[in-house]
């Protein structure tokens, strides 16, 4: 079984001031300023879209957390999946809560 690239809800996502890496501070802007216009994060809900704006850039498989209103949310992700093919980001990943993901062998 291929181990999964899990993004844990943090406050960690610093892109939009970001001076070293211009392409990646561009996508981030395009991306967040993408979601925030488009609904499906509220405007007063900035971290949430980073949340989203930072699994998508890094290409992780699961966005882990408890925000079932704004991200473990099967609405939301797929109004984001639908975004982010829009802006041609194709990597796949799931919005998703620890009981989703949490198995026993």
């Amino acid at each position: 079984m291929n181990k999964l690239n899990v993004y844990l809800d943090t406050s960690i996502i610093n892109f939009v001031t970001i001076e070293d890496s211009p392409e990646y501070r561009k996508a981030t802007e395009v991306f967040f300023n993408e979601i925030v216009a488009n609904g499906i994060i509220p405007q007063n809900k900035v971290a949430d879209a980073f949340h989203i704006a930072y699994s998508t850039l890094f290409q992780m498989d699961i966005l882990l957390c408890w925000n079932f209103h704004h991200l473990a949310n099967i609405h939301k992700e797929q109004k984001v999946i639908i975004l982010n093919k829009t802006l041609g980001f194709n990597y796949p990943f799931r919005m998703a809560n620890p009981l989703e993901v949490y198995y026993e062998e």
